[in-house]
């Protein structure tokens, strides 16, 4: 193990790949690790550490944890430094083995043994049940979000919540922001320039595969992608959905020369082929902040539609003094059908807030800046 070896634990998008080969062009060992329930399509890259490669051929359980327990002490010794997105632990050998012991307390020796060894452990949260308690997250936005959630009691409950935070706080060095918003539930979480992007993979002129290239088209495409599965029911979905098409669905009514882009079930690696080719793009409308979507999509250069929450919003020019605004072209439920009449009907607008999405992805996302900043930051925990 050198001190600069880094490992990602369960991809996010397309993040952890894009940090992990800027790190290694700075001298770092650095690789993604994915476990066996992470979705094929969710992938940016083939080339990680896979726990079905670790389990063997065998089915035997004793054999299993055996080459589970063997795969945890390598990745002890190559490691200094562990990147957690959505889970608190880095890797479990068996979680039968907590309840070993006198008492009824639960026990996470890996995480232990990570901590006597010196390791480094961050969490990056997956989510606002892993930023805040449901009933703190409750009070935002009036319960806006909430209401709107449809996330299963079973995955979003303050016991399973408050569990994830005692382990993080107790285990983890770093909590690295999803959203600004502050956290009573994380006092470590910090606003730090982590997601990052390739402005080259992420570019307004990348050359797009045929495969994906969509007929030439004389309306302008306003693009809104969301998983219809699971993540909503009737109309109800924390990106506002129904309200984007509706809105959509009336410029069309009215004549206006636009067209609903939807894409669903597209290999991550794939996406920013299709997103490049919309004219708008519109992400959430009741989160409170921008996701992964328009994050790509500033790189790419699209206008970027999304609700920012004002509190949020201020947290975000706090940390960052530097900017005085971001580029979203801002709009809620209510408003989105005249925001995005405005960008329809006005070309020098529209076009405007493209350049300045790319200038900031420029300034904010770029990864040849960031990995050098979460660099410093890893070798000053």
């Amino acid at each position: 193990m050198t001190s600069r070896s880094i490992l990602f634990v369960n991809p996010a998008y397309h993040y952890f790949f894009t940090l992990r080969d800027e790190l290694r062009k700075l001298g770092w060992t650095a690789d993604v690790y994915k476990n066996v329930g992470h979705p094929k399509q969710l992938l940016f890259a083939d080339d990680v550490l896979r726990e079905e490669d670790i389990r063997g051929g065998t089915r035997h359980p004793v054999f299993r944890t055996l080459g589970r327990l063997w795969f945890f002490v390598r990745t002890v010794l190559a490691y200094k430094y562990f990147v957690v997105y959505g889970d608190a632990e880095v890797f479990s050998v068996n979680p039968r083995l907590r309840q070993l012991g006198r008492g009824a307390r639960t026990r996470y020796p890996e995480l232990w043994l990570l901590k006597r060894l010196g390791k480094k452990l961050l969490f990056f949260p997956n989510g606002c049940h892993q930023e805040l308690l449901k009933r703190d997250f409750s009070l935002h936005e009036n319960g806006n979000m909430c209401r709107n959630c449809v996330l299963p009691e079973a995955v979003c409950n303050d016991v399973e919540n408050q569990r994830i935070f005692d382990l993080v706080n107790r285990y983890h060095d770093f909590v690295i922001a999803n959203t600004p918003m502050d956290s009573p539930s994380l006092p470590q979480k910090r606003q730090v320039r982590f997601l990052s992007l390739d402005l080259e993979q992420f570019k307004p002129n990348i050359q797009i595969p045929e495969r994906l290239r969509l007929p030439t088209s004389a309306k302008l495409r306003i693009l809104h992608s969301f998983v219809d599965g699971r993540r909503q029911i009737g109309e109800k979905n924390v990106k506002g959905s129904p309200f984007v098409v509706r809105a959509i669905r009336r410029l069309e009514a009215e004549g206006f020369p636009v067209e609903y882009m939807y894409v669903n079930n597209i290999a991550s690696r794939d996406m920013r082929f299709l997103q490049v080719q919309a004219d708008i793009v519109v992400d959430q409308l009741i989160y409170g902040w921008w996701g992964s979507t328009a994050v790509e999509c500033m790189g790419l250069g699209r206008p970027v539609v999304c609700y920012l929450s004002p509190s949020i919003k201020a947290r975000f020019l706090e940390a960052f003094p530097e900017y005085q605004d971001v580029p979203i072209v801002e709009a809620s439920t209510a408003t989105i059908y005249e925001v995005l009449k405005q960008l329809v009907t006005n070309e020098s607008f529209r076009l405007a807030k493209g350049r300045e999405a790319r200038s900031f992805a420029e300034r904010h996302f770029d990864v040849r800046r960031n990995a050098k900043e979460v660099a410093s930051l890893l070798e000053g925990l």
